[in-house]
């Protein structure tokens, strides 16, 4: 599908329609999030059939209330909104493995 950064504070009407997810919650002020937000863009070019979108937890509060975190970012993946899988970090294989969780 596409890389969409979200908005509008609506991330669980995007989740009821949408068959497949993955959901990079972070902030502005965030040093790691400003280095995985490039690669979570880049790897939406590669899954035609996912759904990548980027919120902003600080802009987007009531989107943010989704999935229940303490560090940014953290990675969120759905099958419509039921939840499939969750992690937090700077890795990269972090968002790989969610990936390989949803598609698989």
């Amino acid at each position: 599908m596409a890389f969409i950064e979200q908005t509008s504070d609506d991330l669980r009407e995007l989740l009821e329609v949408s068959p497949k997810t993955i959901v990079m919650f972070g902030r502005k002020g965030c040093g790691n999030c400003k280095l995985l937000k490039p690669y979570f863009k880049n790897i939406s070019k590669n899954y035609t059939d996912v759904v990548f979108t980027y919120i902003d937890v600080d802009k987007l509060t009531e989107s943010a209330h989704v999935a229940e975190y303490e560090h940014l970012p953290t990675f969120a993946a759905y099958e419509f909104t039921n939840w499939i899988g969750q992690d937090t970090g700077t890795n990269r294989e972090i968002v790989d493995s969610l990936l390989d969780k949803l598609v698989n």
